[in-house]
């Protein structure tokens, strides 16, 4: 099963209510995403500035113990002022790890399905790439869920910005 842990730039502790929000919304989208049944961890890294991107993920299979197991990375911005930006972020960036774990997007982020990704010179953050697209059509079905359902009703609070302008 997946584990999740979280901190602060340079591993350092985040606080406590940032914390448990963070929990909440990745245990939400690993059950929706169907995630959990894997095998590792995922390490929610929260930053203040990520150099003009919103998060990244990554994820490589390790051994360990003779066991193979994921580890995935999600670096995420956090600003308490754009919460739904964050809870947005986080739910995209989840959905990148659900491509690595069921070995859609290669480990190294160069193929999709098999087929190797084309570099595309006027799409330089690759907004166009399949993985992107679907990231981007899955984080707001999961923020409307979130937003619907009862288990995180803290994020009634926020309302997403669905056009991001791409």
């Amino acid at each position: 099963m997946l584990s999740v842990v979280i901190s602060g730039p340079r591993n350092g502790k985040v606080k406590n209510d940032i914390e448990d929000k963070v929990l909440d919304v990745s245990y939400f989208c690993m059950r929706q995403l169907n995630i959990l049944r894997f095998n590792g961890s995922v390490h929610v890294k929260i930053w203040n500035d990520l150099k003009g991107a919103a998060g990244y993920c990554a994820a490589e299979r390790v051994t360990i113990n003779n066991r193979n197991e994921w580890e995935v990375v999600i670096d995420v911005v956090y600003d308490k002022e754009c919460m739904a930006e964050f809870i947005s972020t986080l739910c995209h960036e989840f959905i990148h790890a659900k491509q690595y774990l069921r070995k859609e997007l290669s480990e190294c982020g160069t193929k999709w399905k098999g087929v190797p990704l084309k570099d595309d010179k006027k799409d330089p953050w690759g907004f166009k790439l399949p993985h992107e697209k679907e990231a981007y059509k899955k984080e707001r079905i999961i923020f409307k869920r979130i937003k619907k359902g009862n288990d995180l009703k803290w994020v009634n609070n926020y309302d997403m910005i669905f056009d991001r302008g791409y």
